[in-house]
Formats: C-alpha cells, sequence, structure tokens
C-alpha cells in the first residue's frame, strides 16, 4: 500500500463556505486499514483531506448506536455527501436526510435491510455498493467442504440488526440444501459473547457462522478466542477475523469495495445526481485460511480448499 494518510479527526474544522465537504461514518475506531484504504484511494483520485476537500468522519468503534447522533451533526453541517460503512451506518444517514447523497459501501443486502427499492438505479438519496445475495450460502459450503462430516452449525446473528432476520432465513436455505442443520444463537451485546459459545458448545454444534454486524466487526478478536476457546471450526464474514486468528474467512473484498467507493464520491463532488449513479455490486470476493489456527486447534483441511483459499495466513 502507498503511504497512509492521518485520517480525519473527530472534531475537524469545518472549512469555508466554499470548501467541498463529506461526511464519514465507519465502525472502526478510526485506525483501521480499510479507512486507511479508502483516504489514501481519496488522494489518488485527487481529493485530499485539509487541501481540497473537508472531511468530517464519525467513528463508532462498534457502537452502531452512536450513528444516529453521528448522522443527525454531518446534516446540520450540510456536507455535499456521506459515506457510510455497513448497514446500520447507512440506516441513520438515511433516516437523518432524504436529500444528502449517501454513498452506501456494505457487503450485506441492502434491499432486505430496507435502505434500497431495488437495483440498478437509485429511486431515493442512496447509490454505491451493496451485496444483493448474501453470502452466508456460500460461507456454509466451505465449512461443509472443509469439514465433510458437518451436520449441525451454530449461526451468530444480531437480532436487531436491519437485514439480520433475511440473512438468518438465507442461512437456513442453504443449509437445507447441504444436509446442514441450523441452530440460531442470538447475541446483541458483546458480554453476552463468551455465555453464548459455552451454549453452542453444549448444542453440540460441529461449526460456527458468524453473521455480519458492527458489534462483532468491533470485538472480532474476543469473538475468535471464545471459538478457539470452545474448538469450533468458525467461518466469518470479514478478513479482519482471519487477521487476528479466526481459523476462515469468506467475504467480499472490502479494499476493493473501498476503491470503487471512491468513485461516487468524486463524482458527487463534480456535480453528479445520485440518479445518475447506478447502484453496484461487488465485483471481488476472497477466502482467508489461518493456518496457524488451524495448527493450534489440530485441524487439518483438505488440499481443495487451500487450493482455493486467495490468502493463507502462518
Amino acid at each position: 500500500m502507498a503511504a497512509l494518510l492521518i485520517l480525519p479527526c473527530l472534531a475537524h474544522a469545518q472549512g469555508t463556505p466554499q470548501t467541498l465537504q463529506i461526511g464519514y461514518l465507519s465502525n472502526s475506531a478510526g485506525t483501521s486499514a480499510l479507512d486507511r484504504e479508502f483516504f489514501e484511494a481519496m488522494r489518488i483520485a485527487g481529493w485530499e483531506d485539509g487541501r481540497n476537500i473537508v472531511v468530517h468522519a464519525r467513528y463508532s468503534s462498534g457502537d452502531s448506536a452512536r450513528f444516529r447522533e453521528f448522522a443527525a451533526e454531518l446534516v446540520r453541517l450540510n456536507v455535499a455527501a456521506i459515506v457510510a460503512w455497513g448497514t446500520n451506518a447507512v440506516a441513520a444517514a438515511k433516516r437523518a436526510t432524504d436529500n444528502i447523497p449517501i454513498i452506501m459501501l456494505t457487503g450485506t443486502d441492502p434491499i432486505a435491510a430496507g435502505l434500497v427499492n431495488g437495483f440498478p438505479r437509485p429511486e431515493a438519496n442512496v447509490t454505491g455498493i451493496g451485496l444483493v445475495d448474501g453470502l452466508e450460502g456460500k460461507r456454509l459450503q466451505v465449512l461443509k467442504e472443509a469439514f465433510p462430516q458437518l451436520k449441525r452449525v451454530a449461526v451468530v446473528f444480531n437480532p436487531e440488526r436491519p437485514g439480520h432476520q433475511d440473512l438468518l432465513s438465507q442461512s437456513r436455505r442453504a443449509a437445507a440444501t447441504l444436509g446442514l442443520d441450523v441452530r440460531a444463537f442470538p447475541v446483541v451485546r458483546p458480554e453476552e459473547l463468551k455465555a453464548t459459545f459455552v451454549e453452542i458448545k453444549k448444542a453440540r454444534a460441529h461449526a460456527v457462522l458468524i453473521l455480519t454486524d458492527a458489534m462483532y466487526w468491533a470485538h472480532r478478536a474476543d469473538i475468535v478466542r471464545q471459538a478457539v476457546n470452545v474448538g469450533l471450526p468458525t467461518i466469518y464474514p470479514a478478513r479482519d477475523f482471519a487477521v487476528v486468528g479466526g481459523l476462515l474467512s469468506y467475504s467480499v473484498n472490502f479494499n476493493d469495495m473501498a476503491r470503487r467507493g471512491t468513485v461516487y464520491v468524486s463524482k458527487i463532488l463534480k456535480g453528479a445526481k445520485v440518479s445518475d449513479l447506478p447502484l453496484e455490486q461487488p465485483e471481488t470476493f476472497e477466502l482467508v485460511i489461518n493456518m496457524q489456527t488451524a495448527k493450534t486447534m489440530g485441524l487439518k483441511l483438505p488440499d481443495a480448499v487451500l487450493l482455493h483459499a486467495d490468502e493463507l495466513i502462518r
């Protein structure tokens, strides 16, 4: 990666009325590789915070409830556009404004979550990138290929997250085609994680599927630790989980999504209307396997699965 930018501060100067301003909503604490990827791509596209734009960045640190306040603040600042990572951030921005362009960047189904009515043309003020068909089926398929004797899978989901019930339904349908039995385990708060994994173990699950959620991402190290502690193979919704020790992840390539998102921002800043910018779906996906975790758990993965991996973390 090229030299990294210093990320925008939480309380950035508003700039002059002539300065182009954008809002930025992220689940991170402001130091994630994905944030850096986005702002580096913006720089390459010719937009640099403090030079020709002002970025008002707001980071939730995994607490999605903060997005409502953040979005309202960005509307008061009258930014030219709001970049929103994830379903909860997009939903908060959409509730806050129906005229400021919102650039959606999410690896889950925005139609099921009620963020957009359909593809390809935006019907409101939301455009960007979202995955119409979830990846739960593919993740379960990866688990089944990695562990052919697999029969029972625990699915960890957040009942308070928009779209999760639909993702859970998708998981059940995909599991049925693979001959798998699914049991759902709701987790809303991080303090519930340890007890939930104990319950998953008691339920005699053979593996675990973690659905996409901002809180899960923020507490990914704890989730990975709990999964390893109970000795259950687990597949995660983002590479970041594998980086901190998660066994398997299959997801959208979020770095690619970040770079594509800057194209939307650039066009909006140059005067394009949301209605001129078709919604897109992710184009690249990645399977990541943490080989050190496999060794620690005493698991041997089939060669066919290893050969299909985009990255092996050793």
